[in-house]
């Protein structure tokens, strides 16, 4: 697992919220009516009382204003709870990502910036220009009001809140909210076929005996292979065992049983060694085929069935093959990722044969088939070589090294209440649909996040100039109220646009 770019939130020092912006502004305007209040009253001929009619119209707008922002805000709001077990992620969701806290950095020196911007511009009018006081207030308040920085304040912490609502309601849930937020952007998705995009159970498919073997029946083949499979918690060995109680045969008595790393199983019967397990196996003891029976187990192979061989001593006894089950929401899983431009890779243990089987029926062409546990880790490092981001799903406890190795680890399938500290994401239950659908939000969230940021910019730009006078050369002045209704539209826009992300 890659460093992650995230901090915890540290308390900050002082800081200028952007809710306090326009209540200084209208203080300003309340002290300057003041102010021309007083020289009426002591009579001052210069005393120009109309400026209170600026705030028949600014403050209804904004008392309004604010008060619909704050309905819709609580509308987003409540929308990032709509799974009963969001707080699982509340300690995730308190690590914020580097950019978000840039984010809040630039906001904080923005309104201080903006503060002095609008005081330079209104003093610029009123001594450099010889505008009246009143045109110079309005220029600050106008500059003031018109800022909208809560707009970009939002697009991150909201946005994020409301991704992983929508995450947790269909069961993925992050332990790494910088691994959350990276899936979306990864490039490649690696799953390791058993148990994500094909079930854990296997379907028992036949015994065969070899050439030569020394059984009569396949039931001794069965009973002997059961008899080792019996020790073993594989998804291969309870099809086995559970094919031997159907037929009533009874398990041969096997001792001393141990698993051979990247190989098989062991044991002992009456002082000889069986041994079960793939290809690997004959590789491993210099074994050949019979020609025929090579023919079979490779037709078998080529089915997309895993074919196991047993041996005692140093003889084949026979093989028995299983078939892989396909999960019904694996091939809409690979075609959403597929959609979103993601390369789909497929790992396995099993023969190259049982591994193009499955990956030909779901549509994923880079196979990575008789990979071994300990060399998983080291794919998954060659294919970030090229700077590629790389997923892995997987099981949380067998493929924990290749987990650990990748940009974004993800445990598939995990039966227990909450999620995984040892990975980024978890995903409860075995629909794989449902973890695509989770990328399809983080890389929304994060659309939804750089469009809030590009228009807060680009209205920034636009609406600064007209709030300081810019244009007031050809008579067009941009009074305080017409700005703090801009301003509180871009706030609903930004928010309806965080909205939007529930149609992911």
């Amino acid at each position: 697992m890659q460093e992650e770019q995230q901090h915890r939130a540290k308390p900050a020092g002082f800081s200028l919220a952007p809710g306090l912006l326009p209540i200084l502004a209208i203080a300003v305007g309340v002290g300057f009516g003041g102010y021309e209040t007083f020289l009426a009253v002591t009579g001052d001929e210069s005393a120009n009382l109309g400026f209170w009619w600026l705030f028949a119209w600014l403050l209804p707008v904004y008392a309004v204003g604010r008060f619909a922002i704050a309905v819709f805000e609580r509308i987003v709001n409540g929308q990032t709870m709509l799974s009963p077990r969001l707080a699982l992620m509340k300690q995730a969701q308190r690590v914020k990502p580097v950019a978000e806290i840039r984010v809040a950095a630039v906001i904080r020196w923005f309104n201080f910036a903006l503060l002095v911007f609008a005081l330079i511009v209104a003093l610029a009018w009123w001594f450099l220009a010889a505008k009246s006081p009143q045109f110079a207030v309005e220029r600050f308040m106008a500059i003031v009001l018109i800022a909208a920085p809560q707009a970009a304040l939002w697009a991150y912490p909201l946005t994020s809140r409301l991704a992983s609502a929508l995450s947790a309601a269909r069961e993925v849930y992050y332990s790494s909210r910088a691994q959350f937020d990276l899936l979306g952007a990864a490039d490649m998705v690696v799953f390791d076929k058993t148990g994500t995009l094909t079930t854990a159970e296997r379907r028992f498919s036949g015994a065969y005996l070899s050439h030569l073997s020394p059984l009569t029946t396949t039931d001794e083949l069965l009973a002997i292979a059961a008899g080792v499979e019996q020790y073993a918690k594989h998804p291969i060995a309870h099809a086995i065992v559970q094919e031997a109680s159907r037929r009533g045969i009874e398990l041969a008595d096997i001792r001393d049983f141990r698993q051979i790393p990247g190989q098989g199983l062991a044991g002992t019967l009456e002082a000889q060694t069986i041994v079960i397990g793939g290809p690997i196996i004959l590789t491993s003891r210099n074994m050949t085929l019979y020609v025929g029976d090579l023919v079979k187990c490779d037709a078998s192979n080529h089915a997309g069935r895993t074919v196991l061989f047993v041996i005692r001593d140093s003889e084949l006894l026979g093989w028995l093959e299983l078939g892989d089950q396909v999960r019904a929401t694996s091939q809409h899983a690979v075609r959403m990722l597929q959609f979103q431009r993601k390369r789909i890779g497929l790992v396995t243990g099993d023969a190259q044969g049982v591994a193009s089987s499955v990956a030909q029926e779901l549509g994923i062409t880079e196979i990575f088939a008789e990979v071994l546990p300990h060399q998983k880790a080291d794919l998954i490092s060659s294919l970030q070589a090229d700077t590629s981001k790389v997923v892995v799903v997987g099981d949380a406890e067998n493929d924990l090294p290749a987990l650990q190795q990748a940009d974004v680890s993800v445990a598939f399938g995990v039966e227990s209440n909450e999620p995984l500290e040892t990975v980024g994401l978890t995903v409860f239950g075995h629909d794989a649909a449902q973890f695509a659908q989770a990328v399809v939000i983080s890389a929304q969230a994060a659309k939804v996040t750089r469009r809030s940021l590009t228009w807060s910019a680009i209205y920034t730009l636009v609406s600064l100039p007209l709030a300081a006078g810019a244009f007031d050369f050809i008579g067009f002045e941009l009074s305080p109220a017409i700005a703090v209704a801009l301003s509180l539209t871009m706030s609903a826009a930004t928010l309806h646009g965080i909205r939007s992300l529930r149609k992911a």
